[in-house]
């Protein structure tokens, strides 16, 4: 279970609002000097960080926009989306190291930095409650051993990786992160059969953005498939 008055301690609100407001449209500028017209994000009509909190975007599906949802992407699906990541990245790497604009710098509290595991036993008892379901399967037993070998040290070496970079460890090519890049957040518009745009905002797609080494977001996105 997880406690719900817990949650209100971890700034993912506060995280998604700061990405749409500060960082998204400081990258699209920039985007623009270059003579680059790519759109990272929805128009953002109001917010509000005061209760009741909420975030008002314009109506992408009036705009044409469809969900991927459950079947697989088309690889120009896979390459627009790609692209539009890397010049996130490119962009948010250039604002901190060549800018030192350091706004990016405060985007570091992810869920599970930031958390008492004790108040989430559904994070603390994950890898148990895997193990008991491959347990159970005997095509996937043989990853068991596997799962065995890091249960141990899996989530204080996650939590020392997303920590590396406030502590000091610059390593890697760091930059804003998408903390929820997955298909299941795509949006794509079509004009026929030809993809025109995507983006990646279905849910609450930035609350776990965070500024880090940039291949979490290249791992994230190796489990997409393409039909």
């Amino acid at each position: 279970m997880v406690k719900k008055d817990k949650m209100n301690e971890v700034p993912l609100f506060e995280t998604e609002v700061g990405v749409y407001t500060k960082v998204l449209p400081k990258i699209e500028a920039k985007l623009r000097e270059f003579g680059d017209q790519t759109i990272l994000a929805p128009k953002l009509f109001h917010y509000s960080l005061q209760a009741p909190r909420c975030i008002v975007f314009e109506d992408l599906v009036v705009e044409g926009y469809t969900t991927i949802n459950n079947r697989h992407c088309s690889l120009e699906e896979v390459k627009m989306a790609l692209t539009k990541l890397a010049k996130m990245h490119a962009i948010s790497y250039q604002m901190i190291h060549r800018d030192n604009n350091h706004d990016l710098a405060n985007f570091n509290k992810t869920f599970v930095n930031t958390i008492d595991l004790a108040d989430f036993p559904v994070l603390g008892n994950g890898i148990k409650l895997i193990k008991d379901v491959i347990s159970d399967q005997s095509d996937l037993q043989k990853f068991l051993p596997h799962i065995e070998s890091v249960e141990r040290f899996l989530i204080p070496k996650v939590i020392d990786l997303l920590n590396a970079t406030k502590n000091g460890n610059q390593s890697g090519v760091q930059v804003l992160n998408h903390g929820d890049f997955h298909v299941k957040n795509l949006m794509v518009k079509n004009d026929g059969n030809k993809l025109k745009d995507l983006m990646v905002v279905r849910s609450d797609t930035h609350k776990l953005s965070f500024h880090n080494q940039s291949i979490h977001n290249i791992i994230s996105s190796h489990s997409w498939t393409i039909k």
